[in-house]
């Protein structure tokens, strides 16, 4: 919420847009405008659109998906917050994980459907989003 103090007399008590809301007015005045661009202005509002959804996303809280922590675990106590996909890729590389790649498997799967959840929720079918 705005301060309301800062804006003026009268207004406070009324609800203002968050930053959320307020990206969304954008997205979507962007979303109108583009059927009347053409060119190198459509693409540059086309992208800003997809940009602005992908932040709306990310700030609607999507949850760190469960595979995250199991794999955090695996390698040697890391939280799911600071996984180190680096030195994840390395121990599977060398074959330090293969005894446990189901879990690996499956860790993997919640971060891609996870991601993908943000970027281009388009891509997540019905039966993968609940895992996610």
């Amino acid at each position: 919420m705005t301060d309301t103090a800062a804006i003026g007399p009268g207004i406070a008590g009324q609800d203002m847009p968050d930053a959320h809301d307020l990206l969304g007015s954008v997205a979507d005045f962007l979303r109108a405008l583009v059927p009347e661009l053409t060119g190198e202005r459509r693409y540059h509002a086309q992208v800003s659109v997809y940009l602005l959804d992908i932040v709306r996303r990310e700030w609607a809280g999507v949850a760190a998906p469960p595979g995250a922590g199991a794999l955090a675990a695996l390698m040697g106590g890391q939280t799911q917050e600071n996984l180190n996909t680096a030195a994840l890729a390395d121990a599977i590389r060398s074959g330090a994980l293969d005894d446990t790649s189901d879990q690996v498997l499956a860790g993997l799967l919640d971060i891609a459907r996870a991601r993908a959840s943000v970027v281009r929720p388009e891509y997540i079918t019905a039966g993968d989003a609940q895992s996610v």
